[in-house]
């Protein structure tokens, strides 16, 4: 599994960036300008996304105690696994 370039990304005049390094370019077929730079601001924002996810995702121990919250939580974390490792590609 490859690395992401390091944050903080920008989007800016079409293009995200990674300080110099130019990471993609957001097109604009088919899509209204502002479209377009909400999927290149989104875009932008991922490895912050991906970090604060990370950051969500802590050891959670079953026990006999365990409420219904417990439960959503760990539906919750789950989730952002899962998310972590379709972004990641594992």
């Amino acid at each position: 599994m490859n690395k992401h370039t390091k944050a903080p990304w920008i989007f800016k005049n079409g293009k995200v960036w990674a300080g110099v390094i130019w990471i993609a370019d957001i097109l604009q077929i088919r899509k209204s300008a502002l479209e377009t730079a909400a999927n290149g601001r989104l875009i932008a924002a991922a490895p912050e996304m991906l970090e604060l996810i990370k950051g969500h995702v802590g050891p959670t121990a079953l026990n006999p105690d365990c409420t219904e919250y417990h439960f959503r939580r760990l539906n919750r974390e789950a989730a952002m696994v899962a998310l972590i490792a379709k972004i990641e590609g594992v």
